[in-house]
């Protein structure tokens, strides 16, 4: 129970990493408003949960939105303790072709949205006296790019100087930013991959651990970012990536 007592707000909570996210902190004891644009995905999540649970359909990428995200959360729960930034989504476009349209989808919800949040969430951390914790779910992409997603790579590269300036600027208010750094992960988001078994064995040769990662093991990450176990830690990116980097 190393949440225990503890209020979280986990974004793109329906599927993929962020649903393990939720499952994980429910099961060490926190309370869970979790967000998505997929009402569907929120509602099977919501089914399959364990504990105090809330489910909120949001977009992170309409900042005017936040507010009212919040103001839900503190009036359920009374206070925040963690925000997860975990939304993110992927658009595969070579570099030539990249197009302005698919630059501001991303950055509007992989960085933009994300970080406003994350502002929103510290101003009332510190305005009730709160010293709570953000953790940002970005990529091992954040160190090498991904071929014909480079708009993506470089979304997950500004997220990781994201939680190294919140984390420098919020220590004085006690509060703790950190980023989980996922590699190649079974999630719906790499379900052309997953389905395609020539493709897979291939990008299986290249993690030294030899195999795709779980959803639950980025979660178990989390976790510890946002436990007094990491009291100490902030400004820290923690690779979940069965060792790719390694070999980059």
């Amino acid at each position: 129970m190393r949440l225990k007592d503890k209020i979280a707000i986990i974004t793109g909570g329906g599927k993929g990493i962020g649903r393990a996210v939720a499952e994980a902190f429910t099961a060490e004891g926190a309370s869970v408003a979790i967000t998505d644009v997929d009402a569907a995905a929120l509602q099977s999540a919501a089914d399959a949960l364990c504990g105090d649970v809330v489910i909120l359909e949001n977009d992170v990428s309409d900042i005017d939105s936040h507010a009212q995200l919040l103001d839900t959360v503190v009036n359920i729960w009374g206070r925040i303790d963690v925000l997860v930034n975990n939304a993110g989504i992927e658009i595969s476009q070579p570099i030539l072709e990249a197009s302005p349209d698919a630059w501001d989808k991303l950055f509007g919800t992989n960085l933009r949205g994300p970080f406003f949040l994350a502002q929103r969430v510290a101003k009332q951390m510190i305005a009730s006296g709160n010293k709570g914790c953000i953790v940002n779910i970005a990529s091992v992409h954040d160190q090498t790019p991904l071929w014909e997603s480079g708009v993506y790579s470089i979304t997950k590269a500004g997220m990781g100087m994201v939680t190294k300036t919140l984390a420098l600027e919020l220590a004085p208010f006690g509060i703790r930013v950190n980023s989980v750094s996922p590699g190649a992960i079974a999630t719906p988001m790499n379900q052309p991959l997953l389905s395609d078994p020539e493709k897979l064995a291939q990008t299986e040769k290249t993690i030294p651990l030899g195999r795709i990662g779980l959803p639950r093991e980025v979660a178990r990450a989390a976790v510890f970012l946002a436990s007094d176990e990491a009291s100490y830690v902030t400004g820290a990116t923690l690779y979940v990536d069965g060792g790719l980097l390694l070999r980059t």
